[in-house]
């Protein structure tokens, strides 16, 4: 829709029916749709204009910004708790569908998470090549908001994130993956933490597009990295595992 448009299409909702007072919730929710379907700066001035209910048609218009356009690039951060339904996943070397094998050469810089969420993963079997089974991770439930008490502490954690020690001990099992996941600007960060084998943890700028372990944007770092001590406990416990 461009803008000649959507001032008929506004112009057309007041006609109907006087404006009403908007939803506490409609701000984030309009900058989230701008977000999405990329709408031009003209358009978004037009979004702020008004909010208009017709009988059957709502016409979602606020003054953003006390009357100034938001921009699609927006840096505002976006709140809505959020997994994929799979964890994208580029093939690896072994073709297992684990993701990078390489492990980090430095420590990510991650930005601090005021909120956050976490998603568990299992494997499952998609497909069986020369070289054994491919995995895809598929989400268990949904999102499960951490504790605001319990947020800090994690933060503590992604701030100890390293390359991995020579000479780890590993366990030789699967067992599911979990995705701490959090909102950074306009976008997500990711924390994905295996919970079988070395408990390796790979990250991602973007949990629904870029393969944990393939990011270096955003404070993260391509490659494996370790958890500090505890941190894959504490991810479970606010999962409610």
């Amino acid at each position: 829709m461009n803008a000649e448009e959507m001032t008929a299409l506004v112009d057309r909702a007041r006609a109907v029916e006087p404006a009403s007072p908007p939803p506490p919730d409609l701000l984030p929710r309009a900058r989230a749709s701008a977000r999405r379907h990329r709408l031009t700066v003209a358009g978004l001035g037009l979004l702020g204009a008004a909010l208009v209910i017709a009988p059957a048609t709502v016409v979602v218009a606020r003054a953003l910004d006390e009357g100034q356009p938001t921009p699609a690039t927006s840096a505002v951060e976006d709140v809505s708790p959020r997994c994929p339904d799979t964890l994208p996943v580029v093939v690896d070397p072994g073709g297992h569908g684990f993701g990078p094998v390489e492990e980090a050469d430095r420590r990510p810089a991650l930005p601090e998470p005021r909120s956050a969420w976490v998603c568990e993963y299992v494997a499952t079997s998609s497909s069986v090549t020369d070289s054994g089974t491919v995995w895809s991770w598929v989400s268990q439930g949904g999102p499960r908001s951490v504790d605001a008490a319990a947020v800090p502490r994690l933060a503590d954690d992604l701030q100890h994130l390293g390359p991995p020690a020579a000479n780890r001990a590993c366990t030789d099992d699967l067992g599911p993956r979990w995705l701490l996941v959090y909102p950074h600007g306009s976008g997500l960060i990711g924390v994905v933490v295996d919970d079988y084998g070395c408990r390796d943890v790979r990250l991602t700028d973007d949990p629904f597009t870029t393969t944990a372990g393939a990011a270096d944007a955003d404070g993260t770092v391509p490659g494996i990295l370790t958890a500090p001590d505890g941190m894959l406990e504490r991810i479970k416990a606010a999962w409610g595992a």
